[in-house]
């Protein structure tokens, strides 16, 4: 009997929570953070994925996941993959979103892309 496509992906998942172990990263680390391909790997200002492909190095203020990679925090800037500005400016919070970051100021939320 073939499975369907969408069959065949659910045995996979199963499979795996049923056991299989991926491995992603092995080693010392600073900081990580998930990504859709592993994990995020801070070591010494560099940021690798799955420990071996690097993302960004320097230095910054906080850093968080995002499907693009990942959004970094530079003083008043948000730069995803350390790259492109997604915001510059005053803010009371923010959190990074699918499609850019999320802003908030005072009672206002603002999407930024």
């Amino acid at each position: 009997m073939k499975l369907s496509p969408q069959q065949a992906k659910t045995k996979k998942q199963l499979k795996r929570k049923n056991g299989e172990t991926i491995l992603h990263y092995e080693g010392d680390w600073d900081d990580w953070r998930p990504h859709p391909e592993g994990v995020i790997i801070l070591k010494d200002n560099q940021f690798l994925l799955n420990g071996a492909k690097l993302l960004y190095e320097g230095e910054c203020d906080s850093w968080w996941s995002h499907p693009e990679g990942m959004v970094i925090r530079k003083d008043n800037q948000l730069l995803l993959n350390g790259t492109k500005l997604l915001y510059e400016g005053r803010w009371d919070d923010w959190q990074s979103h699918p499609e850019g970051v999320i802003i908030r100021k005072g009672a206002d939320w603002i999407f930024y892309k």
